[in-house]
C-alpha cells in the first residue's frame, strides 16, 4: 500500500510540474489548450480511485464466500485517514487551480464610477450596479475604480466605460461618444409663503448645489438667474431658511432626505412649478469607442432591467426624460 501511493504520488507531482513549466513558457496554450487541464482533472480522479481501491483490498478480504472485516498489519487507520486526507487535498488544489484560471483567462472590463461628495450616496450606488450589469451582460471581469470627474476624464483611455458624468465635465467630442441614462428631477424650493411661479421675474440670489449643470430648460430660454453656489443641498436649503437667497434648486432626491430628517423644512419650505420649468439632472455614461460596451448598454437599458434597478435603489424610475 505505501509503495503504491509512493509511486503515484510522485507520478502526480511530475505531471503536475510538467504542466506549469509547459504554461509558464507558452501561456497561450491555456486558452488554445486546456485539454492539458482536464488531462490533470483525470489523473486526479484515477488517482484518488486507486488509492480508495487500495485501501478497500487492505481492508476487505473474501474467505470461503464470506466477507470478513479485518485490519492489514500493515495498514492502520492513521494511514487511511491520512490517504483520504491527501485525495481531498488534491481536490481543493484542482479547484482552485480551475478558478485561479479561470479569472486569469476572463476578458477584464475596467468601470470608472464617478463620485462627487456633494451628490446624493444612493447615485454612486446605482452607478456601481450599472457597471456591473454590464459586465455581466459582456461575461467579462468587472474592475471597478472610484474616481473624480477630472481625473476620470483625464485618463479616459484606461477605463472602457466612465458612468455618472455630467455634461459640463465633457467636451463635444466626448458627449458624442457618451449615452444619458439617468434624469433625477430637481427641485425649485422656497419659502411657503414666498412662492415662486415665474424665474423670468425674478432678480434676486437663487442658491444651487455646484455639482448642479446649469439648466437646460433656462439656458434653452435665454433666462440669466444670479446663482450662488452652495457645497450641499443642506446648505442651499439652509440659504433660503434664513433669507439669504430667494429659492434653491436642488436634487429632488436631496430633497427628499432633507424633509424625512427636518421637521422645519416640512413645516416652512414648498416645491414649486415654475415657468419656466427646471429641468432635470442628466447623468452621462462615455462608451470609450467600444461597438460591443454600447450594444450591452443600450440591450441593459431597453430590457427595462435599467429602470427596475433606479426604482429599486433611487425609489422611482428616472431612467427617462
Amino acid at each position: 500500500m505505501s509503495r503504491i501511493f509512493q509511486n503515484l504520488y510522485l507520478i502526480f507531482c511530475q505531471f503536475l510540474i510538467l504542466t506549469d513549466k509547459i504554461y509558464s513558457f507558452f501561456p497561450w496554450l491555456l486558452i488554445k489548450f486546456p485539454i492539458i487541464l482536464h488531462s490533470l482533472s483525470s489523473f486526479i480522479l484515477i488517482f484518488c480511485t486507486k488509492l480508495v481501491l487500495s485501501l478497500y483490498n487492505n481492508i476487505y478480504q473474501h474467505h470461503k464466500g464470506v466477507t470478513f472485516f479485518i485490519m492489514n498489519k500493515k495498514t492502520s487507520i492513521f494511514r487511511i485517514i491520512i490517504g483520504l486526507f491527501i485525495c481531498l487535498f488534491f481536490l481543493f488544489f484542482l479547484i482552485v487551480h480551475f478558478h485561479a484560471v479561470k479569472n486569469s483567462t476572463q476578458e477584464k472590463l475596467t468601470v470608472a464610477v464617478v463620485k462627487d461628495s456633494t451628490e446624493n450616496k444612493k447615485i454612486l450606488t446605482f452607478n456601481k450596479k450599472i457597471g456591473v450589469a454590464i459586465g455581466k451582460k459582456l461575461k467579462k471581469k468587472v474592475i471597478l475604480k472610484t474616481v473624480t470627474a477630472t481625473t476620470a476624464m483625464q485618463n479616459k483611455q484606461k477605463y472602457s466605460v466612465i458612468i455618472g458624468l455630467h455634461k459640463k465635465s465633457m467636451n463635444k467630442q466626448e458627449i458624442k461618444h457618451s449615452l444619458v441614462y439617468l434624469y433625477v428631477p430637481n427641485e425649485l424650493v422656497s419659502l411657503k409663503d414666498k412662492g415662486l411661479s415665474n424665474l423670468s421675474a425674478t432678480t434676486k440670489k437663487i442658491s444651487i448645489v455646484k455639482n448642479i449643470d446649469y439648466p437646460q430648460s433656462l439656458a434653452l430660454s435665454g433666462i440669466k438667474l444670479h446663482f450662488e453656489r452652495e457645497s450641499s443641498a443642506a446648505d442651499a436649503i439652509n440659504s433660503v431658511m434664513t433669507k439669504r437667497t430667494r429659492a434653491a434648486i436642488v436634487s429632488a432626491l436631496d430633497y427628499t432626505a432633507l424633509t424625512s430628517k427636518n421637521i422645519d423644512y416640512l413645516e416652512n419650505l414648498k416645491t414649486n412649478q415654475a415657468t419656466p420649468p427646471v429641468s432635470s439632472q442628466a447623468y452621462y455614461l462615455y462608451i470609450n469607442k467600444d461597438a460591443s460596451t454600447k450594444k450591452a448598454f443600450t440591450s441593459f437599458q431597453g430590457s427595462q432591467e435599467l429602470a427596475r434597478l433606479s426604482f429599486n435603489i433611487l425609489g422611482q424610475d428616472y431612467t427617462k426624460q
